[in-house]
């Protein structure tokens, strides 16, 4: 019984193992619970960017439907937030409001992304690049997941590609 119990509360909190110092059982990068860390400080940070702005003319966008989601949630104030298609599946996203209604109204655009280089799509949709920020997410006190943050000027729109997988 108490080897099922310390088991379960080793699956839950796995920097326990760090603790007993048997944290190379499970190290950070291979830990599942990563997956649960960072959301709330790339969230300070996009809204730290964001209230930089002073204009309510902005959007958020990612072609990634969880940074996208996490984003909706923790990015304060709420802000328009979208999930670009670049070949993905389908997801509800889709059947929201359409990014290409803010197009050639002056609009920003801050990508969230987990690739280091901006993609030809987005970058062709805004006239301007004004900002990329590189934000380390550290889990049992390693990096264990990085995103880039890029601030894009004059929205001009965006072609999505078209899928039909869901």
């Amino acid at each position: 019984f108490l080897l099922s119990v310390f088991s379960i509360i080793l699956l839950f909190y796995t920097p326990l193992l760090d603790k007993l110092g048997i944290g190379n059982l499970l190290p950070p990068k291979k830990d599942p619970t990563k997956r649960l860390v960072g959301w709330k400080n790339l969230g300070k940070e996009v809204s730290n960017i964001v209230n930089s702005l002073k204009t309510d003319k902005y959007f958020l966008f990612s072609e990634t439907y969880q940074v996208a989601s996490e984003m909706a949630f923790y990015v304060k104030p709420f802000s328009k937030v979208f999930c670009i298609n670049l070949g993905r599946r389908k997801n509800q996203f889709d059947l929201w409001e359409n990014i290409n209604n803010y197009s050639n109204k002056g609009y920003y655009g801050v990508y969230i992304t987990k690739f280091p280089s901006l993609p030809i799509t987005v970058q062709n949709a805004f006239k301007k690049l004004i900002l990329k920020k590189e934000f380390k997410v550290f889990y049992r006190g390693k990096v264990v997941k990085v995103y880039y943050i890029y601030l894009l000027k004059d929205f001009k729109g965006i072609k999505n590609v078209n899928t039909d997988r869901y």
